[in-house]
């Protein structure tokens, strides 16, 4: 039989564990009835986010860049034309410095051609003596001949009068005799002098040849007297120097180099693509261009830059001017060589940007032609593969649309055909680019800024 004190807990544990699930079971039940369905993002909540600019016409500076070393237009080798121990050179003869035109940098003895210019003198002079005595002498002879024949006819008469009185034997023989021995002599003395009158005119020109060979012997050795000292032919900057003070130096020998330093050339290498925008810019004005054109940028118009790259002080640029085509095509990079001079400025004070160009820099060359106005730029990265852009419409819709461009410059290409001013331009990439689809623009200024200045050729 059961006890009614211990059956009593057993009923009461069955309700304690009933009572919490009772609980939970009624707040799920109210949870699930008031809980809200999730919320639905909106189509324009999904659009995504694109950069954009209005396409605007613009100025664009066709241009293209090429690399080449600078070049001397001229090189002088200072080459000894007479042979000496070399006495002087002036202290910038040093490989690097730089000499101003007609600097006298060396000088080789002179005191053999100064002697022998002392000679010659001398000798000059003593021909014309020789000549002005001569021709003192052609005209005392020429009135001695005159006083001498005079006497001769005297003589003559007296020779007649003679001969007559010896024919009638009134004189000797040997009177007769004697007056035709006197004439005999004084008809001797008269040829004498003829002779002399004679030979005057040849005995003067051989003197004039004798002088005028001693005057080029002198013209001569004032000539090697002149080749003793060396100055420089224009400004220049030493490259080498072979030969110091107190050496001898044989006829031939090259005692030291210098490069023309008023101008240099630089001989770029183009990509024959990369120069097309330029030649296209300028193709009204390749008619009447001929081998006799002095210099290509005269006559298309063309201006270049030189540029090294700076440090702090920023690029050291160098204004050009295309001076001719290379004769040749790179065989191994198949690149055309433009050649172009660069024209230097020595002065006191030079700023930074004002230094010489000098022999062996390697340069890029900026070749700019003509400005095109009002082009269609756009950003080269706004490009895709088969030559499409995408554009927003009025209602914020993606449009795929194929450009024809007319060529690239860097970082921009010109649009022939396919767009038009006032068109809005997506910039960035859309990933999946599906037409039709909604885009959330966004306008970007500063990219549409830095579009015009590198269109127009500034840097941004």
């Amino acid at each position: 039989m059961t006890n009614p004190e211990t059956a009593a807990p057993g009923w009461l544990k069955k309700i304690l564990i009933l009572i919490p699930i009772m609980i939970g079971t009624g707040v799920f039940f109210y949870m699930s009835t008031t809980k809200k369905p999730p919320g639905q993002k909106t189509n324009a909540s999904r659009a995504p986010v694109a950069r954009v600019m209005t396409i605007t016409p613009m100025d664009l500076l066709p241009r293209a860049f090429g690399n080449g070393t600078a070049e001397p237009v001229r090189v002088w080798k200072a080459i000894a034309q007479v042979s000496g121990k070399i006495v002087f050179t002036h202290p910038q003869l040093q490989k690097g410095k730089v000499v101003k035109k007609d600097t006298a940098l060396v000088r080789i003895d002179p005191s053999e051609y100064k002697i022998a210019i002392s000679q010659l003198k001398t000798r000059i002079q003593s021909f014309k003596i020789q000549l002005e005595e001569q021709q003192v002498q052609e005209k005392n002879n020429q009135q001695l001949l005159k006083i001498q024949e005079k006497t001769l006819a005297i003589k003559q008469k007296e020779l007649a009068r003679l001969k007559n009185l010896y024919e009638r034997q009134i004189l000797s023989v040997n009177d007769y005799e004697t007056q035709l021995q006197g004439l005999i002599a004084q008809q001797a003395q008269v040829q004498s002098i003829q002779n002399s009158l004679n030979l005057a005119p040849y005995q003067r020109n051989q003197l004039i040849a004798q002088m005028e060979q001693a005057e080029g012997d002198l013209a001569n050795a004032e000539l090697q007297l002149s080749y003793t000292e060396m100055k420089a032919p224009f400004d220049i900057q030493i490259a080498a120097v072979n030969n110091k003070s107190s050496e001898f130096v044989q006829k031939g020998q090259t005692i030291f180099e210098g490069n023309d330093i008023s101008a240099v050339e630089i001989e770029a290498q183009f990509v024959p693509g990369s120069a097309r925008p330029v030649f296209l810019s300028l193709q009204d004005r390749f008619k009447g261009l001929d081998v006799n054109t002095p210099s290509l940028d005269a006559h298309l118009g063309t201006t270049a830059l030189v540029r090294i790259p700076g440090d702090n002080f920023g690029d050291l640029v160098w204004p050009a001017q295309l001076n001719r085509f290379s004769d040749t095509i790179d065989t191994e990079t198949r690149t055309m060589g433009l050649i172009f001079i660069v024209k230097n400025e020595l002065g006191n004070n030079q700023k930074p940007r004002q230094r010489p160009l000098f022999n062996g820099l390697y340069c890029e060359v900026e070749l700019r032609g003509k400005m095109i106005r009002n082009a269609l730029v756009i950003p080269r990265s706004s490009v895709h593969p088969n030559n499409t852009v995408y554009l927003i419409t009025a209602d914020n819709k993606l449009e795929i649309r194929t450009i024809q461009p007319a060529f690239t410059l860097e970082n921009v290409v010109m649009v022939e055909q396919g767009i038009k001013a006032g068109e809005t331009l997506i910039l960035s990439d859309v990933i999946p680019a599906v037409s039709g689809m909604v885009i959330d623009p966004v306008k970007d200024t500063e990219t549409l800024g830095k579009l015009m200045l590198e269109a127009k050729g500034a840097q941004p």
